[in-house]
């Protein structure tokens, strides 16, 4: 039975694109290329405002070249952002939360994704300009980061950055008492699991902005990660804050700043993802170019179970 199942699915037709069609389902894109095995360029652009991404699409998408490499080589994704016209409330939606996902800062920003949406490599419009060498550059972006995947031992690679914190990756999480629960569930023991520590605060805009990513992947890996969203703040205003943006993941209270103090947080919004044997594995903030997505979380899970 389950051979002919095999046989089944392998026999189905390769999902075909049209030469130089842009898809804007990234879902869809990411089946595409999990069926092709062919990597995702996705261009996150301002199409019908910003500069640099209309004179890429002139200089390299629109070029023959480019077409031609596209064609061989990658899946199209656009995720734009116009401020002529609306775009379909399903496709705005999705496109505001990979920015989100991917901590896109500007446009054009062109990301290079596998069919499980870890990231390869970055480019955007480049200095030299042309299509050759833009392929060039993107054919480098693409095959080091297969090499980096192929070569990881299933963790964030530890990558050269500014941290608004001390650096603790790699090391064990020298806090684990973490105050008091004030909102949400935490299981009663947390050794063995895998955390996500958020650093935040009721005032800090850029922490609300990152919070429905957060509920968002609570949903998504539910036992598997422990999502904690850390405040010095009264317990009563993080409880009726929970309730009016519908928190569901544990808020907690630490008025000693005890894993503040030992992390030395400087800045927030400030993320810490620990693995299931105590070893804190990425760390960051918002823009420091190395966003934590959610299949570099799925891919540290699966590699500690």
């Amino acid at each position: 039975m389950l051979s002919a199942l095999i046989a089944t699915f392998l026999a189905m037709p390769q999902p075909i694109l049209n030469r130089g069609e842009w898809m804007t389902d990234f879902e869809k894109a990411k089946r595409y290329s999990s069926a092709t095995g062919k990597p995702i360029l996705a261009n996150f652009t301002g199409s019908d405002w910003c500069p640099f991404c209309l004179r890429l699409k002139k200089e390299v998408f629109d070029t023959e070249l480019f077409l031609d490499w596209a064609d061989e080589n990658v899946v199209l994704f656009e995720a734009d952002f116009p401020r002529k016209k609306q775009l379909p409330a399903a496709e705005a939606a999705q496109n505001d939360q990979l920015v989100r996902e991917y901590s896109v800062g500007g446009y054009p920003a062109i990301l290079f994704l596998t069919g499980q949406g870890e990231l390869l490599g970055k480019s955007g419009y480049l200095e030299t300009s042309g299509a050759n060498y833009w392929t060039k550059v993107a054919d480098k972006q693409i095959s080091d980061g297969r090499k980096a995947l192929l070569e990881s031992d299933g963790f964030p690679e530890i990558s050269l950055k500014q941290l608004g914190a001390k650096d603790y990756r790699g090391k064990p999480l020298p806090v684990t008492d973490f105050g008091d629960l004030v909102s949400g569930e935490l299981p009663n023991d947390l050794k063995g699991k895998t955390l996500l520590i958020d650093f935040w605060a009721t005032w800090c805009g850029p922490c609300v902005e990152e919070m429905p990513k957060l509920e968002r992947w609570s949903r998504e890996f539910g036992d598997d990660l422990v999502i904690i969203g850390l405040t010095d703040e009264d317990p009563e205003k993080v409880k009726k804050f929970a309730s009016r943006h519908q928190i569901t993941y544990a808020l907690m209270t630490d008025r000693d700043h005890k894993l503040p103090t030992a992390l030395e947080i400087q800045t927030i919004p400030q993320m810490v993802l620990v693995s299931n044997d105590g070893i804190v594995r990425w760390q960051g903030g918002l823009g420091d170019g190395d966003p934590l997505t959610s299949s570099m979380i799925r891919r540290m899970i699966e590699t500690t179970r």
